[in-house]
C-alpha cells in the first residue's frame, strides 16, 4: 500500500500489552517507501538489526519530500494523542546539517532469524548479510506499536520487505 493512503488524522492508539499501545490506521499498518538510499550496511546490536534509510537528494525529489512530510505528521499525531512534547518522544528521523535526513528502521527478529523478504528488482531472493551498502532500495514497512521506555515514548518502523534496486 502507498503511504499516502494512510489518513494521519484517523490514527488512534489502543491499549496493548503492558507498556505498549497499538497504532490503528484506516488502511492497515503496512506501506511502501518511495525509492530511498541505503548509505550503510545493516547494523546489529544485541540481536537487534536495523537499517538507516536516507532521503538522498530530497530537495529534487517530490516523492521523498512527501514521505518525509508523512513521517513528520505521523510523529506529530502520535505525540498529540499521547499529549507529550518533543522531550518525551524519540523520533525515528535523524537530521544533520551536512547530509540529507535519515529514517531509522528495524528488522523483525524472531526464532533466531530476521523475518523479512530481501529481493532484487527481479524478485530474486538475496542473503541479507551479503548486500552491503550504497544501494537504492524500496522498503515495505510495518508501523508498529508505541512503547514507553526510560520515560520516553517511541515507535518502530519494522521492515517486512527490502527490495534492492539496480
Amino acid at each position: 500500500m502507498d503511504f499516502n493512503k494512510i489518513d494521519i488524522d484517523s490514527i488512534k492508539l489502543e491499549d496493548s500489552v503492558k507498556t505498549s499501545l497499538d497504532i490503528v490506521t484506516n488502511n492497515g499498518n503496512m506501506f511502501y517507501t518511495p525509492i530511498m538510499y541505503m548509505p550503510f550496511e545493516i547494523e546489529e546490536y544485541r540481536n537487534n538489526y536495523s537499517l538507516n534509510l536516507q532521503f538522498r537528494n530530497i530537495d529534487s525529489n517530490p516523492d521523498l519530500e512527501d514521505f518525509l512530510d508523512f513521517i513528520q505528521r505521523l510523529e506529530n499525531k502520535i505525540k498529540s494523542l499521547l499529549k507529550i512534547d518533543e522531550s518525551e518522544f524519540t523520533s525515528q528521523l535523524r537530521f544533520n546539517k551536512k547530509y540529507d535526513p535519515i529514517l531509522f528502521t528495524k528488522f523483525i527478529f524472531k526464532f533466531n532469524k530476521i523475518d523479512c523478504n530481501v529481493i532484487d528488482d527481479k524478485d530474486v531472493p538475496l542473503n541479507i548479510f551479503e548486500i552491503g551498502k550504497n544501494h537504492n532500495v524500496q522498503v515495505k514497512l510495518l508501523l508498529d506499536k508505541v512503547w514507553k521506555f526510560n520515560g520516553k515514548y517511541s515507535y518502530k518502523l519494522k521492515i517486512r520487505e527490502l527490495k534492492i534496486l539496480t
